[in-house]
């Protein structure tokens, strides 16, 4: 973890979202507030994400699916890496 992740304040955010509790790093703005202290079905949080999945096994333009992790890069925006349906990883694009 570089310096820039350890002066990041823990905040999360609770939504409901098509009727999933739904725990989110960052502000989603037009979303229904949920029970902050509910066990989430999802949640939504920066960290690392791979440029590609290895071992991908259908490949799109700005997509790949490996096993149970879907990868989607948003060029000069984020990447995003859903992981066995109830996690979503992003990154911003440097």
């Amino acid at each position: 973890m570089g310096p820039e992740n350890s002066k990041r304040v823990e905040t999360v955010h609770s939504y409901r979202i098509c009727g999933l509790s739904v725990a989110s790093d960052i502000v989603l703005p037009g979303l229904i507030a949920g029970e902050p202290d509910s066990v989430p079905e999802v949640t939504i949080r920066y960290g690392e994400v791979p440029q590609a999945l290895p071992d991908a096994r259908m490949v799109g333009p700005t997509w790949q699916i490996a096993g149970k992790q879907f990868l989607l890069s948003v060029p000069n925006v984020a990447r995003f890496l859903l992981k066995n349906g109830d996690q979503i990883v992003f990154a911003p694009e440097s």
